[in-house]
């Protein structure tokens, strides 16, 4: 039927597999659907919320027919063979009715069932009415920069995942739990300009955000087309497509501080070095840290536990004195998020929420709520 190197395969395979739900109550969906696309094969997986196709060079013979087979025992099946190539072979029950595959390798022969493919539940792309070219490096940034802020609280599901929308400068992703946001601006250099007309708002599903930053390839440009209710990624062979979150983001701008006027500019990588040194006597990840900033300097303390306590000291300019808390694990993120480099804080009264940026930007940033220490 069709004849693949087991590296080609290997790689396929898994490359689908975080759709695959072996759990799911739909025994079809614990399988990948396999079908051919010219002289290319296709294999997919799903679990009802997301799709991953992905695409692998191999010989097809003239009698090939789409089918579904066990996905964890076929991946199996196929590492467990010696490198070369592999052969998949349809296996006819009594009047010739195909009821299983044979996969073989050298002497190696394992023959597995299968189901019929017309009953494997694709998702449906042929509403995806705008479509847009962009840079797959600035938008895995972008992802990166933002999802470390999604919520993961079910009650409030319009939060779990990045809201993306059309902004004056490009395109606008946004994250938020209520204790912190992440906005990150993809500017137009890298997206396709003439068709970001139109796009609409949407919340791309936690899920599904971390699958294409893990995915996608990091050069190259990704079509996105989308409708109001699904997204799909191509490049490179990978497509993913995926639901989209339904509900309304909050508008993130009216907790965006306006008048936040003390500024603090210090090295990124050396606060994040004192943060953390700081958390060592930390035993629950919402311990929180004082900040305390003047004359030129921060100096951290940790929260009284039953560990003991910590302190450090580091070099800033600083415009303005304050003491503010925050969660110490939620500002590594932050500070990670920001890349390496100096960054900005701006503040305001002590219970106020903090911008965190580089120096002189003005559409990406992290707001961090205070918390009392």
């Amino acid at each position: 039927m069709f004849k693949a190197e087991k590296s080609a395969l290997s790689a396929a395979l898994a490359s689908i597999k975080a759709s695959i739900n072996a759990r799911n109550t739909i025994p079809i969906l614990a399988n990948a659907l396999f079908e051919r696309s010219g002289e290319d094969l296709v294999i997919s997986g799903s679990n009802l919320d997301i799709q991953i196709t992905a695409t692998c060079s191999a010989g097809i013979a003239a009698d090939f027919t789409a089918f579904t087979a066990p996905y964890a025992l076929f991946e199996t099946a196929v590492k467990s063979m010696t490198d070369g190539s592999i052969t998949v072979e349809n296996v006819a029950a009594a009047g010739g009715r195909i009821d299983g595959i044979a996969i073989k390798s050298g002497r190696a022969r394992i023959k597995m069932p299968i189901l019929p493919a017309q009953d494997y539940p694709k998702m449906k792309t042929d509403k995806l009415n705008h479509g847009v070219g962009l840079g797959v490096s600035s938008l895995k940034q972008c992802f990166r920069a933002v999802e470390f802020a999604m919520s993961t609280e079910e009650t409030r599901y319009y939060l779990n995942g990045v809201f993306m929308h059309t902004h004056p400068e490009g395109l606008m992703f946004v994250a938020t739990d209520g204790a912190r946001l992440a906005r990150r601006l993809m500017p137009m250099v890298d997206i396709d300009e003439e068709k970001i007309t139109g796009i609409p708002a949407v919340i791309i599903p936690s899920d599904t955000v971390k699958t294409v930053s893990r995915l996608l390839p990091d050069a190259g440009n990704v079509a996105v087309r989308l409708s109001d209710e699904r997204i799909e990624f191509a490049l490179s062979g990978l497509t993913i497509v995926s639901k989209l979150v339904e509900g309304t983001f909050p508008d993130y701008q009216r907790i965006t501080p306006a008048n936040n006027d003390k500024i603090i500019r210090l090295n990124g990588k050396l606060l994040a070095g004192a943060v953390g040194r700081v958390l060592t006597v930390s035993n629950t990840k919402g311990s929180g840290i004082r900040f305390t900033f003047a004359d030129g300097a921060v100096r951290l303390v940790s929260k009284p536990g039953e560990n003991g306590e910590a302190e450090d000291e580091m070099s800033a300019e600083v415009e303005g004195n304050l003491e503010i808390g925050f969660n110490g694990s939620f500002m590594l993120e932050v500070i990670d998020s920001l890349g390496s480099g100096d960054i900005e804080m701006k503040l305001g009264n002590p219970g106020d929420p903090a911008m965190i940026m580089r120096p002189g930007e003005t559409n990406s940033f992290a707001i961090l709520m205070p918390m009392r220490i």
